[in-house]
């Protein structure tokens, strides 16, 4: 060793010891597993089971409301015929005005069946309830808008007065012509404007006045297709 040289020192280091994580048991990691997809399938179950409690509601509401609706308009036409049969005319006009106003920009075809039918019934009771008051334009203008829903409206000619009965008539001249029709085979199918035609009123169907779209199906035959011109007072 040389003279004044210091031994040569090693470096020495002392390191942390090193841990090494402790692997998780097999079953907590299986665990661990089921419970995220367990999450996750909870997360889509709920989002599923919210659609389907937001979509289902809808037809059976809607059924309801019309339900609903329906009952509200038998009661209001009930009290109007009741005050109609005391002669309390203006009465009978609130209580149908609760079916008729809220109606009043409807179209047939946007209409149930028997709401078609009780609004109709409402526009005639109405108007002879008008016409009684002496509001003769009033009743015409309740008349006319009956028949631009139905403009085969039966109107009761055997106990009506005949002077109601021939209001009705004019006012149906001004609004609706007459479809004189003869179908063979008899069991044929009538619609114009897609709206079946009774087989008890072809011979004499009342249609609006303007251009209309007549089509009779039968089994075993062609559809026949027109257009129709109809001019109010007019038969065809």
């Amino acid at each position: 060793m040389r003279r004044g040289a210091f031994p040569a020192r090693t470096a020495s280091v002392r390191r942390a010891p090193r841990v090494r994580p402790e692997a998780p048991a097999r079953g907590a990691v299986v665990r661990a597993a089921f419970l995220c997809a367990g999450l996750g399938f909870g997360l889509a179950a709920g989002v599923v089971a919210t659609a389907l409690f937001l979509a289902k509601p809808v037809a059976a509401q809607e059924e309801e409301d019309l339900t609903a609706g329906l009952k509200v308009m038998r009661a209001a036409y009930d009290r109007a015929r009741a005050r109609l049969d005391e002669l309390d005319f203006a009465g009978a006009i609130r209580e149908l005005g609760t079916i008729i106003e809220p109606r009043r920009a409807a179209k047939a075809a946007d209409l149930a069946a028997e709401e078609l039918t009780m609004l109709c019934a409402s526009y005639d009771m109405r108007a002879r309830a008008y016409f009684n008051l002496g509001n003769t334009k009033t009743a015409e203008a309740d008349f006319a808008s009956l028949l631009r829903l139905n403009p085969s409206y039966p109107i009761d000619r055997q106990t009506l007065s005949p002077k109601v009965v021939d209001l009705f008539d004019r006012v149906r001249g001004r609004v609706a012509g007459t479809l004189l029709l003869q179908v063979d085979p008899p069991q044929a199918r009538v619609s114009v404007d897609g709206e079946p035609v009774d087989p008890s009123q072809r011979d004499h169907a009342s249609l609006l006045a303007g251009t209309r779209q007549l089509r009779i199906e039968a089994e075993g035959y062609d559809p026949y297709l027109e257009t129709l011109t109809v001019a109010a007072g007019m038969e065809i």
